[in-house]
Parts: structure tokens; C-alpha cells; sequence
């Protein structure tokens, strides 16, 4: 609530054409974190942002339930750019219904549910695959996280823990619930809640025969999700709670030292972006291009091929989201890059 009050849900004319030139507008990645730290959660950061709705320099936000203006996002689509879409029916069914609290309290009861317990709040994908051989590649590197199997309400306690804190928590342990893709498929009060991420959907499934399931993962106030891409479409909804994207685009790879192929972060930025004397020192990534938005509950995210993320939870929140192909566009750069090869799809 505190955040949707200083949101207009319409920041354009439904007939607007389209510009390719001048959208979307960037500033420098330092300039950027530097004037909202990513450990500061209050709303007033997005406020101020340079991006904000208010300013008509962020991010398009298109009324799916307008027939115009879903064209319009559909435009954006099929041109690879990034957008936000809210006034989904099916989705507010399913944040105030099936992933409402109480219902999930009752759906998973005190089953077990794999989880990652992180020291801090920061946490990064890494692929099981190559640790053994990460092991004599990289011998001081070490898994960011743990794995855990851990009960939903166990998960809610400790999330209950972070968000009175009232002071900075970012140095105390955070968790990640994850549902994959592959089990969010499979379970069908999943499906049901969420029956837009469907192969069979036109709109969010841009390659029905490369979709992919949904993940959905349940975070707690203050999670980082280290920067990295993902080779393919995603739409992201954000089912409760909101969370804070910085987004660069494909052409910034060379600036962000990532984490090479054959490492189990490959793809992921191996400086750590909240570390504002460490980011003001580097100034190739200083000066990387940048924009950012903050996805609020009830809305969707589409993020093309990729497209660089820095994810910051500005509350607990849930996120399911389903990827479904790749795009040609912006794979040079990745390419140029020595990443192309390293693609994979269960980062965050």
C-alpha cells in the first residue's frame, strides 16, 4: 500500500507510438545505486528514483484488461523490451485466494520444502553440476548459500523475525523458498491459481513448445539476488509483495565482470553491487547503463532474453514466474561475452 499510493497506474496515452530510440532510458549503474542503496527497503527510495512512474522515465506499464493497451505490450514483446502489465483478473484471484496466507499455511501444511539459508541477505545462484570441478578451477570458491529442507510455517516464523527488525538486517541469516519449474508444472492448485502460465497462452508463452513450468519462490525482506541474465523470455508476476529490478540491457556484458563459463556462478556479476566503495572503484561498471523498477503485487514483469537483473525484495514477498524460449536479440553481445554456451534457465 505504501508503495501504490505514489503509483499512477497510467503514465502514457494508450494511442502512443511506439519509439524504439528513446526507450527505456538509462543512467549510470553507479549513479543509480549510489542514490538508493539496495540495503535500503523504505519506500521513500523508490520515491525519489529517477525511474519512478511520476517522473515518465521508467519502465511502460500497460493495463492487460484494455484491449489497446495489451496490443501495445505486445508490441513491446515481440521487440524484446521490457515492460510491466497489471489489472490481470486471474492473478489478483490468486494472490488474495490460493497464495493468500492462510490458504498456504493449510495447502502445505508442515511438509518439508527445499529452501536456501544464506549468512547475510545476499544470495546467488550456482550450478550443483560444477562443483566438483569448481573445486580444482576455482579453490578458494566456496557455495554462497546452503540448501535446507525446512516446513512453510517454520519459513514464516523466521521471515516474521526479519521484517520486525527495525533496525538494518542485512547481516543476519535470510531464506529462499523455491518451487521449481518442473514441481510448480506438476502441481495442479499451482496451475489452477495461475492458468495464464499455460503452454497454450498467446501472450505469455511466446514459444509454447520451449516452456519451461513455473517457479515460484517465497523470500523474505531484504533478499539480494545477485545481478545476472537468463537466456530465456520470462514473465514475472509478482504474486504478493513487491520487489525492486534493476535491469541493464544484453549490450552491457562486457562491463559487469561476470562470473566466466565453467564457474558455478557463470553468468552472475562476481562484484558485489551493494558495495558502494567496491562499484565506485570499477569504472567500466560505474558507467554500465541502467534503469530500475519496482514490481508491486497484481503486476507482471516481462523480462527478454538476456536482459541483466539485480533483485532486491522490498518486503516478503512470493514470485512465480515461466519462462518459454529464447530471442536472437542481444545474444551478440552475450556471445562476445564467452557466455552464450553457459546458458541455463534456473537462476533467480
Amino acid at each position: 500500500k505504501e508503495y501504490m499510493d505514489n503509483i499512477p497506474f497510467i503514465q502514457y496515452r494508450s494511442h502512443d507510438k511506439f519509439s524504439e530510440t528513446e526507450y527505456p532510458q538509462y543512467t549510470n549503474l553507479g549513479d543509480l545505486l549510489k542514490q538508493w542503496s539496495p540495503y535500503d527497503t523504505s519506500p521513500q527510495g523508490w520515491k525519489n528514483s529517477l525511474f519512478h512512474p511520476n517522473k515518465n522515465n521508467g519502465i511502460r506499464r500497460f493495463n492487460f484488461s484494455d484491449q489497446q493497451e495489451r496490443a501495445l505490450a505486445q508490441s513491446y514483446r515481440i521487440r524484446e523490451l521490457p515492460f510491466i502489465i497489471f489489472d490481470i483478473d486471474m492473478l489478483d484471484k490468486a494472490s488474495n485466494g490460493p497464495f493468500s496466507l492462510p490458504m498456504l499455511l493449510e495447502t502445505f501444511g508442515n511438509s518439508l520444502k527445499r529452501a536456501e539459508r544464506s549468512s547475510d541477505n545476499h544470495f546467488m545462484y550456482y550450478s550443483m553440476k560444477k562443483t566438483a570441478q569448481a573445486a580444482k578451477t576455482y579453490p578458494d570458491w566456496k557455495p554462497p548459500q546452503e540448501d535446507i529442507l525446512l516446513s512453510f510455517p517454520d519459513f514464516i516464523q523466521e521471515a516474521k523475525i526479519i521484517i520486525e527488525q527495525k533496525n538494518d538486517n542485512s547481516a543476519l541469516s535470510h531464506l529462499y523458498l523455491t518451487i521449481s519449474a518442473g514441481e510448480g508444472l506438476r502441481t495442479p492448485w499451482i496451475r489452477k491459481a495461475l492458468p495464464f502460465f499455460s503452454p497454450g497462452d498467446p501472450f505469455f508463452s511466446v514459444d509454447s513448445s520451449e516452456f519451461l513450468g513455473i517457479n515460484c519462490r517465497f523470500g523474505m525482506k531484504g533478499v539480494i539476488a545477485a545481478p545476472h541474465y537468463d537466456g530465456k523470455r520470462n514473465f514475472i508476476a509478482m504474486v504478493r509483495g513487491r520487489k525492486r529490478y534493476v535491469l541493464l540491457p544484453p549490450s552491457e556484458c562486457s562491463r559487469l565482470d561476470l562470473y566466466p563459463r565453467g564457474h558455478p556462478s557463470a553468468r552472475h556479476a562476481s562484484l558485489n553491487w551493494a558495495d558502494a566503495e567496491k562499484v565506485g572503484e570499477n569504472s567500466k561498471l560505474y558507467h554500465a547503463q541502467a534503469t530500475e523498477v519496482v514490481v508491486s503485487m497484481g503486476e507482471i514483469l516481462y523480462l527478454p532474453s538476456y536482459w541483466f537483473h539485480y533483485i532486491i525484495s522490498q518486503d516478503a514477498s512470493i514470485q512465480c514466474n515461466a519462462r518459454s524460449g529464447d530471442s536472437l536479440i542481444g545474444r551478440n553481445h552475450i556471445t562476445a561475452c564467452g557466455l552464450y554456451k553457459d546458458e541455463s534457465s534456473k537462476s533467480n
